[in-house]
């Protein structure tokens, strides 16, 4: 069964989903960077223990949940998403019902900018009840936002690692590179980005 719908909102300000009965969790979203820069979605789902059903063991008392997230594009294009199964097992029944006692799982997901219907369910492995909640939200192309610095500071890093201020170095402007242009070395790169004069190798 859902829980609330609420309406679309950038992945920055999305707040906390949340099941509407037992088992009942929440799932925060936060932007995330992923393998090789890629920017994707961090979902953190938190189920307290006291909200789970219990069977006895030898060992103690076993429970579990079966948690599915997906982020589904509005284009119909490529869904994006998992799920997965954690269970475990507690020593004493009072681990069971203590307030302070809650099963974490995060997960994180590559995506493209778009927006998505987000979706989060969970199922309790022993009673197999479920709950789930869902939204809109955006994930926008921070590839096109323009990039703005204040009180940036210039230096240069000694033999030792420390950072050493040096005000007289000044930030150029990147000029387009013309067919056949070279750079010499990434340190004369550097160098001409800051307008630091360096020796000619010969």
């Amino acid at each position: 069964m859902a829980g609330g719908d609420a309406g679309p909102a950038r992945a920055a300000d999305l707040p906390t989903l949340r099941g509407d009965h037992q088992p009942y969790f929440s799932a925060e979203v936060t932007i995330a960077t992923v393998a090789e820069g890629q920017p994707g979605l961090s979902v953190t789902v938190s189920i307290p223990y006291r909200d789970l059903q219990w069977l006895r063991i030898p060992r103690g008392y076993a429970g579990g949940a079966e948690i599915q997230v997906s982020f589904e594009p509005h284009d119909r294009g490529r869904e994006y998403g998992d799920f997965w199964e954690r269970r475990i097992v507690v020593p004493s029944f009072g681990l069971t019902v203590s307030p302070n006692a809650v099963l974490v799982e995060k997960r994180s997901f590559p995506v493209i900018p778009e927006r998505y219907a987000m979706r989060v369910a969970v199922r309790d492995l022993n009673s197999g009840s479920q709950s789930s909640a869902q939204q809109s939200l955006t994930v926008p192309d921070y590839s096109k936002i323009p990039l703005g610095f204040t009180d940036l500071e210039l230096g240069l890093v000694d033999s030792t690692g420390v950072f050493l201020p040096t005000p007289t170095l000044r930030l150029r402007g990147r000029a387009p590179r013309r067919s056949g242009d070279a750079v010499r070395s990434p340190l004369r790169a550097v160098a001409a980005e800051l307008s630091v004069p360096l020796p000619d190798p010969g």
